[in-house]
């Protein structure tokens, strides 16, 4: 009965007070993302290196799956529910952070309308990344079996 559905992280990386932002902007679109590679949006707490690999890694998806935003690996969202229900949700394949790309890939295949909306993403607080050379190969075999589905 919900009309719009949101993820976050609850590392503290996500802050809550860009809730409201990231809600609002499901009036005008089907699907907001919190970013922090649109204009506005940035990066505290972060090494360069993990910044390049970071931003490389989205450009490639961005370019690879058409992707029309330039966040795609960010969990911050707010999905129309009824935008969600466009998709099968049981044909997402990948796991770990891959799938984010994915749902916005399916999204964009049915026609499904995003805004980027500016968030400051923090360094986590609580618990460590889960990113390794494991999700590394995920991802990029997510990124080819995709790309050849275009």
């Amino acid at each position: 009965s919900y009309d719009v559905f949101v993820t976050m992280d609850v590392d503290w990386s996500h802050d809550p007070s860009h809730l409201p932002q990231l809600v609002a902007g499901t009036e005008t679109c089907d699907v907001a993302i919190g970013s922090r590679y649109c204009d506005g949006g940035q990066i505290e707490g972060w090494p360069l290196r993990r910044r390049v690999i970071s931003r490389a890694m989205n450009g490639l998806s961005r370019l690879i799956l058409r992707l029309p935003v330039h966040d795609s690996s960010g969990a911050f969202r707010a999905y129309r529910v009824d935008a969600l229900r466009r998709i099968e949700l049981d044909k997402v394949q990948a796991t770990g952070y891959a799938y984010l790309e994915e749902i916005v890939w399916h999204l964009r295949r049915v026609g499904v309308t995003f805004v980027e909306t500016p968030i400051t993403f923090h360094e986590r607080r609580a618990g460590r990344s889960k990113i390794n050379i494991g999700e590394a190969v995920a991802k990029a075999l997510t990124l080819v079996r995709l790309a050849t589905k275009r």
